[in-house]
Order: C-alpha cells, then sequence, then structure tokens
C-alpha cells in the first residue's frame, strides 16, 4: 500500500499533485501563473486530472501521502479538510509539490518538486487534511514543538475512482479554524498540561515583570514568583496551574537558562 513522506516547499501556499504528461499542455500554451485565478474553476480540477489546493501560509510543510486512512493521531488533530479533489496517471509517477512549480511558459518544474513513483494508471479521488498536531502537549520539549515523532503536517489520502469524478465545491483550500475538528468526537490533549517543564522569556509591562506566552497554543504564562529573576531573563519552569478555558497558565522557576544567541 501507497505510504510515502515527502517535505513540499510552497512560495505560494499552494500545493499541486499532478502527472506531467496530464498538465504537458500548458508547458507552452499557458502563462506561467495560470492556475492562480480561481483554482475551482480550472478545468483539469474541475475535471479531477489534476489536484491543486490553498493552505493558509506559504512555508515547508510534511506531508504524508498513503492509500489508506488516517492514523488515530491524525483523526485526532485534523482541523481542516480539502476535498473529494482527483488526479489521472498516465506515466506512473506523481509530483507533489508547490503550485510555483506548475509547467508554464516554457517552464517545466523546479528545483523544490517531490515525486512518487510506482503510482498504477488510472484516475484516483483525494481528500487532503491539515493536522495541527503541535497544539498538544504529546509532541513538545520544554524548547518547543517536537516532529521527531509527531504526525505530517498535511495527509492526502488516495483511492482508486469508480465511475465518473463527483466534482468539486468551490475554492478547494486548507484553512485552519483553531476551535473545530473535521473529526469532533475523537480524544484529545490540547494546551499545556500540569507538570510539563517550558522555557520562556520574562518581559516588562506597565504592571510589572510578565512572561512572554508559551506551550502549546501559546498560552498566556505567569510565575509564582518573579523574585529570583529579571527582564529579559531566558527562564525554565515547570507548569502548576492551567486554566484552558481562559488560555492561561501558572508555572514555578526551576532555573535560568543561557541564551546561546547573547554567547555566540
Amino acid at each position: 500500500m501507497l505510504d510515502a513522506q515527502l517535505n513540499v516547499v510552497t512560495d505560494t501556499a499552494t500545493i499541486a499533485i499532478f502527472d506531467h504528461l496530464i498538465t504537458e499542455p500548458r508547458h507552452f500554451e499557458s502563462r506561467a501563473d495560470w492556475w492562480c485565478e480561481d483554482i475551482g474553476q480550472l478545468p483539469e480540477v474541475r475535471a479531477g486530472d489534476i489536484a491543486i489546493f490553498s493552505l493558509g501560509a506559504d512555508g515547508i510543510y510534511r506531508v504524508r501521502v498513503t492509500g489508506g486512512e488516517l492514523t488515530p493521531d491524525e483523526r485526532a488533530f485534523a482541523t481542516a479538510v480539502a476535498g473529494p479533489l482527483g488526479f489521472r496517471v498516465e506515466s506512473g509517477t506523481i509530483f507533489v509539490c508547490g503550485a510555483e512549480n506548475l509547467p508554464g511558459a516554457g517552464q517545466d518544474g523546479g528545483a523544490h518538486v517531490e515525486r512518487i513513483s510506482g503510482i498504477r494508471c488510472g484516475s484516483y479521488d483525494l481528500h487532503a487534511y491539515l493536522i495541527y498536531w503541535f497544539e498538544s502537549p504529546r509532541w513538545w520539549t520544554a524548547e518547543g514543538p517536537d516532529m521527531t515523532s509527531a504526525p505530517a503536517d498535511i495527509v492526502i489520502c488516495i483511492k482508486s475512482r469508480e465511475g465518473a469524478f463527483a466534482g468539486i465545491q468551490g475554492h478547494p483550500q486548507l484553512r485552519c479554524d483553531r476551535d473545530k475538528w473535521v473529526f469532533a468526537d475523537e480524544p484529545r490533549q490540547i494546551g499545556p498540561q500540569v507538570g510539563m517543564e517550558l522555557i520562556t522569556t520574562v518581559r516588562k509591562a506597565p504592571s510589572g515583570l510578565v512572561l512572554k506566552n508559551c506551550g502549546p497554543r501559546h498560552y498566556s504564562a505567569s510565575l509564582e514568583d518573579y523574585s529570583k529573576v529579571q527582564w529579559k531573563d531566558r527562564i525554565r519552569l515547570v507548569v502548576t496551574e492551567v486554566d484552558h478555558a481562559a488560555r492561561k497558565l501558572v508555572g514555578r522557576l526551576i532555573e535560568r537558562v543561557p541564551d546561546a544567541r547573547k554567547e555566540n
């Protein structure tokens, strides 16, 4: 069963999945940004021949492409879904990349193109899921999010298409609503937890010393006792209280942490 892990770079906050043989007519016949105007109205997208969806931001995304289902962790932290979308395979290889790498104006591909080979020729449907795993304390260290064992940022589930393409509705996009989940009833831990260790910075406010927001969901943070810290100190604390409704935490000072940037 297909299960591929990719790092996808996009400078246009948009991801495309396509076979280069399907997009070949665009190579010289279309301008470079032919896909930008309205994704939902592109003939290839509406026909289910190529898949394009927009994101909330540019960047590097860890993407899992699977012929199976979401894992329990992926289901729990899926915050948006795009689809159904479709693509057609004629060469046995699909490109998964930033949409800026779609062919056009005589240009074909780019430096940041990931591809998956060995795909059986035919038509496929897909759903793409945005996974907000960094909302959970499960994949955090004191320094911040730890992707070592975390789910992918985006999971694309594909299935062979039987019959005609169902069509798309509106503009395909993965836009996060941090207070909504695709599978609302899945169990999940959100925000910081009592006992977590976090590193943050002491700041100055009109009312006195405060802490920079920290931890999963970047809760407003405060110390039980500020007497042993100074403005601009970088500190390690252990969380002693959490108010999830107010998105606030209270911590106890463990130690001051050297700032490696200043030492260098």
